[in-house]
């Protein structure tokens, strides 16, 4: 074969590659490029065809995670073109940009941002050296973007305002619009451009683009909430007249939404815009396309607070089967939709079978990201910290606390992880107030009170962090700390933003539970309450109900009533205001023993369960015990049906928070012991054996405490060899768990008296020993010993 033949055959192979790379076939396209790469070499085929050659390798490399190969590929192409003979060459720079680009790519995977500005910079010079306008712009782009995920503001909006000013010039020259790069979906939307890459597209579609580009980048970088809101609907709006890639514009869109959301309303929103980007995403590449995967796991983040596992379960699982098939097991982005799958299941409860299905999801995403990343590398500290709360939930506590303050230690110093070092922080301050290790929690707080302040971000992230800290300090009585936040963050919003009244609401409560009634009542005089009955306006009448209620409680009723009775009529738009006016009311109803009224207020509630949303209706339940409970209290006749109504209700959500159900079959239970209905206890108490079984485990105090109730209500129904089975079971636990003298002591006395039962004198004396043994025990400590 002459030397032309083989060139002509090692670009067309290239050809091919890229038509099997586009339909997401990447082992083939790698073998296809390995082969071109190959025929270029052994016929000494052109420099700059052979990095081109060298460049599409490289790119389905890094797509395959094969991160080591795809930068001995980049270096050899590098190595050619600092020949000296290169630089003379015509399309050397445009070759050269070409190259950078993918490097920044391997960049990105490695969290190496000084090094992807350097390349971006300069791919950007040479691409406006070459008049390439439309894939400078790519690289401006991505400039920004990077300056937005470092919180770099001025030089942020400088990067924005020359990309317009870019698409301007290019707006300009209309004989350029004719191709522009390929989008990436399958490796973060990286562009693609040069030999076979290129796209056709219309002068019209450019100006479209670069339009949506500008108001998403606007919206990113606005300093007042309502301003980012403005920019990102004018983009959402401009995404609607486009006819080309608008999956990867919605997408971008509804990441910058997600950020600015706030409510119920817009979380909706979300959900709706993911499911339109994966409607596109289907029709530009296919259903089994890896780029498709990415936009189910979009969706189901967008719609996990909306429904329940089995909804959006079925995504997952195929978002992960097209991964594997496409880019196998040991994969960066498989490994990350493997944690992404096993963090949406932390909202379907926390028993201990889907807490060892969410462990060993991790753990094989883990093994992964360490072959792929370095250990200071975000998405794997991430996955570390998902790991960490598996612990905690597991009892795991040290192993959890290491892991959360590793995580802490790696970020650091990394200007583009601020955010993520701030969200474990406040992972590890739930850790502490959870465990009420006051002088941990403390120096937490106070190092997250003083990073807020000094650590680069935009506005909107700043007063955001304000206000969840301020919360903090308020939980646990630290006022003073919590006043102070909430007046910076007023001073840094602006009157008529929606952070700034939402602060001037948050220091109204402060005031109003700390006693500071007059200066409460100051502030919500101030206040101009939303007009109109939307359901963000109603939720600013019930907080200022809420205020309210500490020191004016039948005003408060009032305007909770109107709020509840408002928000009824505009369901399913206003569930928000309309279950929490309900639980204002139920709880103060309850408090002045008016438990027709509150009886009332849960009718009207079961009525529209239907319409409140999964997150509404775990509330339910909650309600129908306390109303219950007040009943049992005045032993009113309707207490037992209440709790049935309350148990039903918990059933309902038992798949989403078990524990809701676990309290209310507790309290359940306990009235029918009270009430002597020990048939019914019985039954009750088997119910709530099997899901504490189920949540905690067999070696469980909680667990043990549930057996030796259930074995004393058998004992008392003369069960005998249930009793006797569920007692001993309930005493070797406790033994096993070296529980409190006095939990085990009256194990054993129960233990006794159902082994009498049978006739059974030798075990019971047996029991009895034990027993006396531990009162001896107890009897000779010191007053005040452990």
């Amino acid at each position: 074969m002459q030397a032309g033949q083989q060139s002509t055959k090692a670009m067309a192979l290239a050809d091919d590659g890229i038509a099997l790379y586009k339909a997401g076939r990447f082992s083939e396209a790698q073998r296809t490029f390995q082969t071109a790469v190959r025929y270029g070499r052994e016929e000494s085929l052109g420099r700059q065809q052979m990095c081109q050659l060298l460049n599409n390798l490289a790119v389905v490399h890094i797509s395959l995670s094969k991160y080591l190969d795809a930068e001995s590929n980049l270096k050899e192409a590098f190595a050619l073109l600092d020949h000296a003979d290169a630089k003379a060459e015509s399309g050397t720079k445009l070759t050269r940009a070409l190259l950078l680009n993918t490097f920044v790519n391997l960049w990105y995977v490695h969290n190496q941002y000084a090094k992807m500005e350097d390349g971006l910079n300069e791919a950007l010079e040479l691409l406006k050296e070459e008049n390439k306008l439309l894939y400078a712009g790519e690289m401006l782009w991505q400039i920004a973007v990077l300056r937005h995920e470092r919180a770099l503001l001025e030089e942020g909006s400088e990067a924005v305002n020359r990309l317009e000013s870019l698409y301007k010039e290019y707006a300009e020259n209309r004989t350029q619009a004719n191709t522009r790069a390929y989008r990436d979906e399958a490796c973060c939307g990286w562009p693609r451009f040069g030999f076979g890459w290129d796209e056709k597209v219309y002068f019209d579609d450019v100006e479209k683009e670069s339009a949506v580009k500008i108001s998403m980048l606007r919206a990113g970088f606005s300093q007042a909430l309502a301003e980012a809101k403005e920019h990102c609907q004018n983009g959402l709006d401009l995404c609607a007249e486009l006819d080309s890639e608008p999956a990867f514009y919605l997408a971008r869109l509804l990441a910058i939404k997600s950020d600015l959301s706030r409510d119920s309303d817009e979380r909706t929103k979300a959900h709706e815009l993911a499911r339109e980007a994966l409607e596109v995403a289907e029709k530009l590449y296919g259903r089994e396309h890896p780029a498709v995967a990415g936009y189910l796991l979009k969706t189901v983040a967008a719609r996990v607070f909306l429904e329940e596992r089995s909804q959006y379960e079925p995504m997952v699982a195929r978002a992960l089967e097209i991964m594997i098939n496409g880019f196998g097991e040991r994969h960066y982005s498989t490994a990350r939709a493997l944690i992404m799958s096993s963090d949406f299941m932390a909202l379907q409860g926390m028993g201990q079978n889907i807490l060892l299905e969410r462990e060993q999801l991790i753990k094989r995403g883990i093994d992964t990201l360490g072959d792929l990343l370095e250990p200071t590398h975000p998405d794997l500290v991430k996955a570390e910290v998902s790991l960490a709360e598996i612990y905690r939930a597991t009892g795991r506590l040290d192993e959890a606390e290491s892991m959360l303050k590793d995580a802490i230690d790696k970020l650091d110093g990394q200007p583009e992880s601020i955010q993520l070092l701030l969200n474990i922080r406040r992972t590890l301050i739930n850790f502490y107030m959870r465990l009420g290790r006051d002088d941990e929690l403390m120096k937490c707080l106070l190092t997250q009170k003083e990073q807020i302040s000094e650590l680069s971000m935009t506005k909107p992230q700043r007063v955001g962090r304000m206000m969840e800290l301020a919360y903090d300090f308020s939980s646990i009585g630290k006022f003073d700390y919590a006043e102070e936040l909430l007046k910076r963050g007023l001073c840094l919003s602006s009157d008529g933003d929606d952070w700034y009244k939402a602060f001037v609401m948050k220091l109204a409560q402060l005031y109003a539970d700390s006693g500071r009634e007059e200066e409460a009542r100051s502030i919500l005089a101030t206040i101009k309450v939303a007009e109109g009955n939307s359901s963000n306006a109603l939720q600013e009448r019930f907080k200022i109900a809420s205020i309210l209620c500490v020191f004016d409680p039948d005003e408060a009723m009032k305007r909770a009533q109107e709020v509840f009775d408002t928000a009824c009529e505009k369901l399913p738009e206003c569930a928000q205001p309309f279950g929490f006016a309900a639980a204002l009311l139920i709880e103060e109803y309850l408090r002045t023993d008016r438990l027709d009224d509150a009886h009332r207020i849960s009718n009207v509630l079961m009525t529209h369960k239907n319409s409140m949303g999964l997150m509404g209706i775990t509330s339910i339940p909650v309600f129908l015990r306390g109303i219950a409970s007040a009943f049992s209290e005045k032993r009113d006749k309707r207490a037992e049906a209440m709790y049935e109504k309350a148990v039903a209700a918990a059933e309902d959500v038992s798949g989403f928070q078990p524990e809701v159900l676990e309290y209310t079959l507790g309290d359940c239970a306990e009235f029918y012991v009270n009430i002597n209905q020990a048939e019914k206890a019985e039954k009750v108490l088997r119910r709530l054996s099997a899901l504490r079984l189920d949540l905690y485990g067999e070696k469980n105090l909680e667990y043990a405490g549930t057996l030796l109730g259930l074995s004393a209500i058998q004992h008392e129904l003369r069960k005998s060899k249930e009793a006797d089975a569920m007692s001993e079971k309930a005493v070797a636990i406790l033994e096993e768990l070296d529980a409190e003298a006095e939990l085990l002591i009256k194990a054993l006395e129960l233990r006794v008296a159902i082994l009498r039962q049978q006739n059974r004198h030798l075990d019971a004396s047996a029991a009895e020993d034990r027993k006396k043994a531990l009162l001896r025990v107890q009897r000779q400590k010191p007053a005040g010993g452990s």
